[in-house]
């Protein structure tokens, strides 16, 4: 859980994600599991462009 009501401008995927996806390819290799990032902000909205 994150706190995006008590940072709303932070992008808390992008930082999970990482340049590229590096950041959650690593942490899935090192887990042996995979990552799903689920809920508000998860999905880029088009019509906010």
């Amino acid at each position: 859980m994150f706190p995006v009501d008590k940072y709303p401008s932070y992008n808390f995927v992008g930082r999970i994600l990482g340049p590229r996806g590096n950041s959650l390819k690593r942490v899935e290799a090192l887990t042996d599991c995979r990552v799903y990032i689920r809920g508000k902000g998860s999905v880029k909205d088009s019509l906010k462009v």
